[in-house]
Parts: structure tokens; sequence; C-alpha cells
């Protein structure tokens, strides 16, 4: 199951660099990481002078990792702490923190779900060009935007024309989702395949025996 992060209260260039940082792997992190929106929640990042309650796991208080400018004076109370602006390995150190204090939640048990029809593919095209703080922080972001600029294309179409590897494809085209700059479609299904009665004779197969046995086309 992955610990959760929530952001309480970042301004936006704050939560596009953190969104941008999960991106990346790092093989300091033993767990997988995700943001979302609600409690209950292992960690909270917060920028004002007070955290917000916010319900940990299980009921236990959540990590609390305050954000502050590079010059802004800090409490020795507060352990855990990023400076602005905010840099990558000071991320991935906190978290690996935390997991070293902290086991994982153990996992939830799960039921079998009915098996559900595969969904149809879909393609993608952004609606606008994104900003250029956003595709700066993503690896090959500039490359994978400029194919989706003016085609549709799934998935697995933009890891194969842009080379990038198609888990990296997917984190992009997430976050572009995330943000709202990105247009889809239902991707065409391939066109039948043509079938031919058995009943029926090939003509072309009969017109080329007739003409081996030196049977004249007219004759039945």
């Amino acid at each position: 199951m992955p610990r959760r992060i929530l952001l309480a209260g970042l301004p936006e260039s704050d939560t596009r660099r953190l969104q941008v940082f999960l991106l990346v792997d790092s093989d300091r992190l033993r767990q997988e990481w995700r943001i979302v929106t609600e409690g209950p929640v292992d960690v909270y990042f917060y920028a004002a002078d007070d955290p917000p309650t916010v319900p940990g796991w299980l009921e236990r208080a959540p990590h609390q990792v305050r954000i502050v400018e590079a010059a802004a004076h800090v409490e020795a109370g507060d352990l855990l702490v990023l400076r602005r602006p905010l840099q990558y390995d000071d991320f991935v150190e906190v978290l690996a923190a935390i997991e070293r204090q902290t086991p994982a939640p153990p996992p939830a048990l799960r039921t079998r779900a009915p098996a559900a029809a595969a969904p149809l593919a879909v393609r993608f095209r952004l609606r606008r060009w994104p900003g250029t703080n956003l595709l700066d922080a993503i690896p090959q972001g500039l490359r994978m935007a400029s194919f989706i600029t003016v085609r549709y294309l799934s998935v697995d179409e933009l890891a194969s024309l842009s080379g990038v590897a198609l888990e990296r494809c997917r984190h992009f085209l997430d976050l572009m989702r995330d943000n709202d700059l990105l247009r889809a479609e239902p991707a065409a299904p391939p066109p039948p395949r043509a079938t031919r009665d058995p009943a029926r004779p090939d003509r072309a197969l009969l017109t080329r025996l007739r003409a081996r046995l030196g049977i004249p086309e007219e004759s039945r």
C-alpha cells in the first residue's frame, strides 16, 4: 500500500515541484509514496506557522514537514523542514527519514473482485502548451509534449514515437491530466478482419485451375 502525502495550503509552484519529484525513482526509498487530497495520511507538508489538523493513519498523528524560505529562522522543535527553493535530494531524504522512523501500515485485506472487461484504450492530446516551469522539471518533458501537441496518441504510441520509457510516459500524462492540460478520446478499434464464406468457391482459384487444365472460361 502506498504511503500517503497531503499538501496543506502550499502555493501552486511548490505543489507542482513536489509532484514532479515523485515521478523520479530513488533507490533511497523502500516504499511507494503518493500525494492525496484528504486524510488519513502518513505525512503532510505545510507552509503556515501552525500546522493544520489532519487525521493520521489509524488515528496516529501524521508526520509534519514545514516548508520555509531559505533564510527563515526555524525553532529547534521543527524536526522536519524543507527550505525553498525545494530540492529533490532534500525531499527524498525527508521521506527516507520517515520510513526509518515508522513502519508502513499493514496492507488491508481485499476480496477478489469479479473480472471486468478490459477498458477501451484512450488517446491523449494537449489542450494547451504546459508552463515552462512544469516542463523544465520533468525529465524529457519537452520531448513528450511535442508529440501530443498536434495529434492524439495513446501512452504506448507516445512511448514508441518518443523513445521515452513507458512508465515515464504514464507519469507524464498523469501530471498533464492533473493540471487539466489533456484532451482524451477513445482509441479507434482495429478494423475487422475480412472473412470468406468457406462454402463459396474462390473464383480466382477456379480461374487458375481452369487455365492449368485447359478448360475454357465459359465452360461449366
